[in-house]
């Protein structure tokens, strides 16, 4: 590959190394990081250019995150588990029956039963 298409080639390259810095993390991920911004934007591959630029607007969070470990993904894991429920829950005519799963375990201690949803009387 590094012969027949040396574009291709140096992406892959690129992708790997910023794949890298986010493995390393702390001060060695942070120096990888310098040396990967100046290497994507001398590259002269336009969508690593910019995903550098990106990256240098927000380099004081991608910092912090790479030193202190601390990430948006367990909002955005109960964001998802909302959009589900709301998916699923489409519908029915009362929030009451809305939901399938009788027990509820998004990282409470204990998980939070209620009976499961009864099937409505009929008027006759």
């Amino acid at each position: 590959m590094q012969a027949t298409n040396q574009r291709l080639y140096r992406a892959y390259l690129l992708k790997e190394q910023l794949r890298q810095v986010f493995k390393l993390r702390g001060d060695a991920g942070i120096a990888l990081l310098k040396v990967w911004l100046a290497w994507a934007s001398r590259s002269k591959l336009e969508a690593f250019v910019e995903l550098a630029r990106s990256i240098r607007n927000h380099r004081a969070a991608i910092e912090a995150a790479l030193v202190h470990g601390l990430t948006n993904a367990r909002v955005e894991s109960v964001n998802t588990k909302i959009r589900l429920l709301q998916r699923v829950a489409f519908g029915y005519r009362t929030p009451k029956r809305s939901s399938p799963w009788p027990c509820s375990t998004s990282g409470a201690a204990a998980p939070t039963c209620r009976a499961a949803p009864q099937p409505e009387p009929s008027d006759k």
